[in-house]
């Protein structure tokens, strides 16, 4: 079934693009530079959450690409 053209489809494939891209940004400010970051005593588990938080969101995107495109 291609809802591609469908608004509601795409709106919800953008939610998801900028999930993922929030996440990718999100680790690379925290490899590059962690002493930078404040108010983070454990790095290593924010990144972490970080990763959790891009798998979802690319777990969805094909989800959605695999069921209605």
């Amino acid at each position: 079934m291609d809802l591609s053209n469908n608004p509601m489809y795409q709106a919800l494939r953008a939610r998801y693009e900028a999930k993922k891209l929030q996440a990718l940004a999100n680790m690379q400010v925290f490899m590059k530079a962690p002493v930078g970051v404040a108010d983070h005593p454990n790095v290593l588990d924010t990144i972490a959450e970080f990763a959790e938080e891009l798998a979802h969101a690319e777990d969805i995107l094909y989800s959605l690409e695999n069921n209605f495109e």
